[in-house]
C-alpha cells in the first residue's frame, strides 16, 4: 500500500479491515513501530509522562482484558503517531461501549458552529461540560505538535472535517513539513541505522554533562531516525533497537532524580526484551541490560529487585557472562552497595557475597591471547 502511495491513515483502516486488528494496534502496525517505539516517542514529546511498553500493549487490548486508557492518553497517542491522527480513530465501537458518556461524548459529538471545541488533555473536561451534541459542523479543531503552521502554546492548530480527517490546506501543510524533513535528512548524509547510534551516543553523552534538555532531544532524534539497516550494516556495524534502548536507560540513569530513574528501569526493562527477543540471543548484552536494571532499582533503593535482575546473571557459569566489561559493571555495582548504608540488611550483605564470588571467576582468556597480552 505505500508502494501505491496510500497514505499511514489508509494503511490502519486496510489492516484494520482485512487482518481484525482493534484500531490503536492497526495505527502502530500501519507504522511499522514496536511497542518500545511507541513509549519512547510518547515520553519524549510528552515530558513527564512514564508510559512503559507494557502498558502500551494493555490499552491495545482493553477491554477485551488490558487496562483502561484515558482521553489524555489517546489525545497523546494520536499526537504520537502523526499523519492527521485523531482520538477518535484509535477508538471502535468495543472501547465506546465502555467508556464514560463524558468521554464517549467527546469523541462522537462534533462542535457547534460558533464554538469550535479543542480537545486536548488539558481542556477535555471543560469541553465536556459545554460542548452541544445535536448540531453538526464540517471542521474540527484539534491541537497537534508542529514547527510550522498555525500555532497555539507551542502547537500547530489542524483543522479537520466530520470524519476527523485533515482538510486539505492541512494536508499541504503536512506534505512541506515532510519534504522539509527530507531535505534535512538528506544534508546530513547519515545512511541507514547511523543517526540511529549517533543520536543515541549523544543521549549519553549530554547526560554525562547533566544537560536534561539536551538528552531529550538527543533521544527525540532518535526516536525518529531510522532502524532499518543497509547492505553495509552487516553484525556489529548495524545499531539495534536494544541497543538503542540501553543507552537511553544509561542516559536517565546519569541524569538522577526520581522520574529519570523510573525512566531508567522501564528503558532498561525494554533492553532486556529486545535483546532476549533477538534470534541468537547475546550473553554480554543481556548481563549489561541486567546491571543497568539494577543499578536503577538500587538508587530507588529496591534491594529485592536489584537482587531478581542478578540472579541469572550471578548464577551462570557462561563465560560471556564474566567478561572484562561485565566484570567491570559487576565490581562497580559491589562499591555502590558498600555505600549505601542506609540500606543494610542482610540482602544487601548476601547480594555483596554474591558479586564478590562473581568477579573472583573471571572468563578465562582464549588460547593464543595470554601470551600476546604479556608481551
Amino acid at each position: 500500500m505505500r508502494g501505491l502511495g496510500c497514505s499511514i491513515p489508509q494503511i490502519a483502516l486496510e489492516m484494520g479491515r482485512r487482518f481484525n486488528l482493534r484500531p490503536r494496534l492497526a495505527w502502530r502496525q500501519a507504522l511499522g513501530w514496536p511497542q518500545w517505539k511507541v513509549a519512547q516517542r510518547y515520553n519524549t514529546l510528552h515530558p513527564g509522562t512514564r508510559l512503559s511498553d507494557h502498558r502500551v500493549s494493555e490499552y491495545e487490548t482493553w477491554p477485551h482484558g488490558g487496562a483502561p486508557f484515558s482521553l489524555r492518553y489517546l489525545v497523546r497517542l494520536a499526537t504520537t503517531y502523526g499523519h492527521g491522527c485523531t482520538p477518535s480513530q484509535l477508538v471502535d465501537a468495543d472501547d465506546l461501549e465502555h467508556l464514560t458518556p463524558t468521554d464517549r461524548c467527546l469523541l462522537t459529538s462534533v462542535p457547534s458552529e460558533h464554538s469550535p471545541a479543542m480537545i486536548t488533555p488539558e481542556t477535555s473536561q471543560s469541553a465536556a461540560r459545554t460542548m452541544p451534541s445535536n448540531r453538526t459542523n464540517p471542521d474540527r479543531v484539534l491541537e497537534y505538535r508542529s514547527s510550522s503552521g498555525t500555532v497555539q502554546g507551542g502547537r500547530r492548530i489542524v483543522r479537520c472535517d466530520a470524519r476527523g480527517m485533515p482538510v486539505r490546506e492541512e494536508v499541504i501543510v503536512a506534505a512541506e513539513e515532510s519534504a522539509q524533513f527530507h531535505r534535512w535528512s538528506a544534508a546530513t548524509n547519515v545512511s541507514g541505522t547511523a543517526l540511529f547510534r549517533l543520536a543515541s551516543q549523544q543521549a549519553r553523552i549530554h547526560a554525562a554533562r547533566q544537560q536534561p534538555g539536551e538528552v531529550s532531544q538527543a533521544l527525540t532524534l532518535a526516536a525518529t531516525a531510522s532502524t532499518e539497516r543497509t547492505v553495509d550494516e552487516p553484525g556489529i556495524f548495524g545499531f539495534s533497537t536494544g541497543t538503542a534502548a540501553y543507552y537511553a536507560s544509561e542516559a536517565h540513569y546519569a541524569l538522577g532524580g526520581t522520574a529519570d530513574l523510573n525512566a531508567a528501569v522501564d528503558w532498561a526493562r525494554t533492553a532486556l526484551e529486545e535483546f532476549t527477543a533477538e534470534t541468537q540471543p547475546k550473553a554480554l548484552h543481556l548481563a549489561a541490560a541486567r546491571f543497568d536494571l539494577a543499578l536503577a532499582h538500587l538508587a530507588r533503593g529496591e534491594l529485592d529487585a536489584v537482587g531478581e535482575h542478578l540472579a541469572p546473571v550471578l548464577g551462570s557459569t557462561q563465560a560471556e557472562y564474566r567478561t572484562v566489561p561485565v566484570i567491570g559493571r559487576a565490581r562497580s555495582l559491589n562499591t555502590l552497595l558498600a555505600q549505601r548504608t542506609d540500606l543494610a540488611s542482610p540482602t544487601l550483605a548476601a547480594l555483596s557475597e554474591d558479586l564478590t564470588e562473581f568477579c573472583t571467576h573471571p572468563a578465562p582468556t582464549p588460547p593464543g591471547l595470554e601470551t600476546e597480552a604479556t608481551t
